[in-house]
């Protein structure tokens, strides 16, 4: 049985919401809230229970967190006691960013380049992108955006400002498209850990600026980070400061990615068993180029350097193969083996009923191998 949701859950009354209340599952579904950004799901208990330790700072930085999920394609997260725990203790996001989101918002509700769009005070989607909870919070990043020249105010009305985003705010979007993806990428993957987003941003910003020493010393901790805390959270730690080809042993072993985890019996086997062992070899390759090319240790006035794209290369190896060991630790589907088939011939002989004119093919057309019928014949 249902019961119908018109408030959000998060925001309480006053804050218009879609969706249900399932009494089987003692589950709330919502399928929109302007106010949250989007669709939820959340248990009861949660809400009950976790949900009022949060005030409306952390309220908001909840809601951030769910629009990270929508940009990454999550259109209903759970929110569950792992992620309220997060919200509460992580930090807000910097002025900056919370304006930038805003131009993001605004630009989506261009159909057009050029098209007017109302900054309304009863727009909550306004405050669910901008972080805020007061409307001259959202005032203030739009002025912010209007001084950097990316939005153009077009005139204003009692509601708000109608504004449109410029050809710089364009630009200024594109840019944010490109540095983002990391950690939007580690958002939905790794949500609990701070850490692990910052060292995402961290080589971001490290490529943006061209500190390519940075970006490349940074992916390496990445992946350090990344089997420390598998490991970790598996109760298989290992003792002292293990070597990277140790921790990448350890974890691909934990996570069963060896070569010796693929069947033989799957299409493709002997492909995927040199992904993996690739995949493990790529780790400890990372952590060579580190030493020759990264921060970490010290290095004479004339060491060489690497130019962008492959700085950009061994940063994008690092998270593909951090994010696809994340994902294994969260959602730990093995490869499924190839499903055995009975040859067509014996289905027939065994499903055909006997009344039938049909009549069913020899033995020998039962796909057997010819080996055997050989054998037999003798």
């Amino acid at each position: 049985m249902a019961t119908e949701i018109t408030s959000c859950p998060i925001w309480g009354e006053g804050y218009k919401a879609e969706g249900y209340f399932d009494e089987a599952t003692r589950t709330y579904h919502i399928e929109n809230s302007p106010r949250a950004g989007g669709g939820y799901v959340i248990p009861q208990v949660e809400l009950n229970a976790s949900l009022p330790r949060l005030d409306e700072s952390a309220k908001a930085r909840l809601t951030t967190w769910l629009i990270d999920q929508y940009l990454q394609g999550n259109k209903q997260p759970a929110i569950t006691e792992e992620v309220i725990t997060y919200v509460k203790n992580k930090l807000a996001l910097p002025v900056g960013d919370r304006a930038d989101r805003l131009l993001q918002f605004i630009a989506d509700q261009s159909k057009q380049v050029g098209d007017h769009v109302l900054i309304d005070r009863e727009c909550y989607e306004v405050f669910a992108w901008s972080e805020s909870t007061k409307w001259n919070e959202v005032h203030f990043c739009v002025n912010h955006l209007l001084e950097q020249g990316w939005l153009i105010q077009r005139y204003r009305m009692t509601k708000g400002p109608v504004v449109s985003v410029s050809v710089e705010g364009c630009s200024r979007i594109s840019e944010l498209s490109s540095s983002t993806e990391l950690s939007q990428t580690f958002a939905i993957t790794w949500s609990s850990d701070e850490y692990i987003r910052k060292q995402a941003t961290r080589m971001e910003d490290a490529l943006a600026s061209d500190d390519f020493e940075l970006a490349i010393g940074t992916a390496k901790e990445l992946i350090e980070t990344c089997c420390k805390t598998i490991l970790e959270k598996r109760g298989a730690s290992l003792n002292g400061n293990p070597e990277m080809s140790d921790l990448t042993k350890a974890v691909f072993k934990e996570l069963k990615l060896t070569q010796d985890d693929v069947s033989p019996s799957l299409k493709g086997a002997d492909s995927f068993r040199r992904i993996q062992s690739n995949l493990a070899s790529l780790c400890n390759d990372i952590a060579r180029l580190r030493n020759l090319y990264g921060t970490g240790h010290g290095k004479t006035a004339d060491s060489p350097s690497l130019s962008k794209r492959h700085a950009k290369l061994i940063v994008s190896s690092a998270a593909a193969l951090t994010v696809y060991l994340f994902e294994t630790e969260l959602e730990p589907t093995p490869i499924l083996e190839s499903a055995s088939r009975e040859p067509l011939g014996q289905w027939l002989v065994d499903n055909v009923p006997r009344d039938t004119d049909f009549e069913p093919p020899s033995r020998k057309d039962c796909g057997r191998p010819n080996a055997f019928l050989e054998e037999e014949n003798r």
